[in-house]
């Protein structure tokens, strides 16, 4: 007797039992269709990558089918083990062979052209290559190859035409290009190239506008217009100013349009651009040279300084140092400029001695002596780092008139005395002159003795400077200058 199934359960397990199949049937067949170029025609490179869906689906119903033959028959397992031990063992190896192909570029595209050496693709594909190696004779044969197999074949002509040094062959080529590809972007490009370097600017002009109308965002043509339009000034510029609004986070476009402003006498706007371009790229150094040479024009000394040192911190963080005082500027004109404007303090000596002498002169009435003016002895460069001079109120004995003293206080950026000039290291005295002594005239003790409180009061030395703290990037910093950066202003 034969039992038949008649519950609902077993319908619904039989139809369950079919689904792989269906939906590895499905996906074998439905992503093979635009492979087969039946409805749209596709290259071998989208047919190769739309082909792995159809692999899947394969694999599910030969899964799918080893699955039931197990299952049906005890006496299969042993063959359909061994079968799946061969299957597994040759994918292996395949494997293994085709990842030699993947090592390297030139061996994925030779591999490509051993198995298809009749496809113009691969050929055009391997000219390529050959062209970013520098090998220009080898690929403009290549390229030969992929026209005769595919004479309509427009990338191929503008490739080759890139390669051609005669001006009629490359000519031929971009409008061979265009006529068989009306919107190809790069021949419209390159033959307006061709005709800017022979001077034909009108051709030149013709097909840059086309290129920029077939792609607005196609930045190098609007730079070649500019290149073109340099009679035109305003012309430059309406193109420059798209281009920055195409490409607003571009610093060598903000920075060809800075110059072009700064041409223009437009400083402020100009300064503006080279500051846009130094926020996307803090270490643009075109767009600080720009910038420093607005601030110049302009006669903003201070803020030049200021981005100067800012700029070198910059630069000097970004590459993992840091800071040094000792060679940040330059020994002969960052010293010299910081000795004047930091560093040097010009004191009155002849006004300080004449009014020590008369104060000491009004002392001697107090007491009922006489005595004439007597002058201090000039003194040479004094260092804030020795000790202070003497008091002011001591007698010194009249020696020679005094002469201008300079008092040079030492900072963390100026502590080394061979980097004083010459003209500091040996100070020359000045040749005496003969004085007539003055008779200083009578005070009353009380007058005298206040008068002698104010000399000692407004001529007590100067307290020595405490030294700077260490160099901050973040902080107070003396007005440093790079050679390299100033060099180019």
């Amino acid at each position: 007797m034969v039992s038949t199934n008649d519950s609902p359960g077993g319908d619904v397990v039989d139809h369950q039992r079919h689904v792989p199949v269906v939906l590895g049937f499905l996906l074998l067949v439905l992503p093979f269709l635009p492979a087969t170029n039946l409805v749209v025609t596709v290259g071998f490179v989208v047919a190769e990558r739309v082909l792995y869906i159809p692999s899947m689906g394969c694999l599910i119903l030969v899964v799918y089918g080893a699955q039931r033959l197990w299952e049906r028959s005890g006496r299969l397992r042993r063959p359909i083990l061994l079968l799946t031990v061969v299957l597994l063992a040759s994918g292996c190896l395949k494997t293994i062979a085709r990842n030699q192909d993947w090592s390297s570029r030139e061996a994925l595209l030779r591999s490509g052209l051993k198995t298809l050496p009749h496809n113009a693709k691969m050929h055009y594909n391997f000219g390529n290559f050959l062209r970013d190696s520098s090998q220009p004779e080898p690929a403009i044969a290549h390229y030969r190859e992929a026209l005769r197999l595919w004479p309509t074949y427009a990338s191929a002509h503008n490739n080759i035409g890139t390669l051609m040094p005669q001006f009629a062959t490359a000519e031929y080529h971009f409008r061979e290009a265009i006529k068989y590809a009306s919107e190809h972007i790069n021949a419209h490009y390159n033959l307006g190239q061709l005709y800017r370097k022979s001077n034909r600017t009108t051709d030149a002009i013709r097909m840059l506008e086309r290129c920029i109308q077939l792609e607005p965002l196609f930045t190098a043509a609007y730079l070649e217009l500019v290149k073109l339009y340099g009679g035109q000034p305003a012309a430059a510029g309406r193109l420059l100013a798209r281009v920055v609004r195409l490409n607003p986070y571009n610093a060598d476009l903000r920075r060809q349009y800075g110059d072009w402003l700064m041409e223009q006498n437009m400083l402020l706007e100009a300064f503006k651009q080279y500051q846009e371009g130094i926020k996307i790229m803090e270490t643009h150094q075109l767009s600080v040279i720009g910038a420093c040479r607005c601030l110049r024009k302009m006669g903003q000394q201070s803020r030049l300084h200021q981005m100067v040192l800012r700029w070198q911190f910059i630069v000097r963080l970004s590459n993992g140092g840091i800071p040094i005082q000792n060679d940040i500027y330059l020994r002969d004109w960052s010293i010299k400029h910081e000795l004047r404007n930091r560093a040097m303090i010009y004191d009155s000596g002849s006004s300080t001695s004449g009014t020590t002498s008369g104060s000491n002169a009004g002392s001697s009435i107090v007491n009922g002596n006489a005595a004439p003016t007597a002058s201090t002895d000039a003194e040479s460069i004094k260092d804030c780092s020795n000790s202070h001079a003497s008091k002011p109120s001591e007698m010194r004995p009249p020696t020679e008139p005094a002469e201008i003293s300079i008092r040079i206080m030492r900072t963390p950026h100026c502590n080394r005395s061979e980097h004083l000039p010459n003209s500091l290291k040996a100070c020359k005295t000045p040749k005496p002159t003969t004085t007539t002594g003055t008779v200083a005239t009578p005070h009353t003790g009380k007058g005298s003795g206040k008068t002698k409180k104010w000399s000692k009061s407004r001529h007590k030395p100067k307290r020595q400077q405490s030294a700077s703290p260490a160099l901050d990037p973040n902080g107070a910093l003396a007005p440093l200058l790079v050679s390299n950066l100033l060099d180019k202003l």
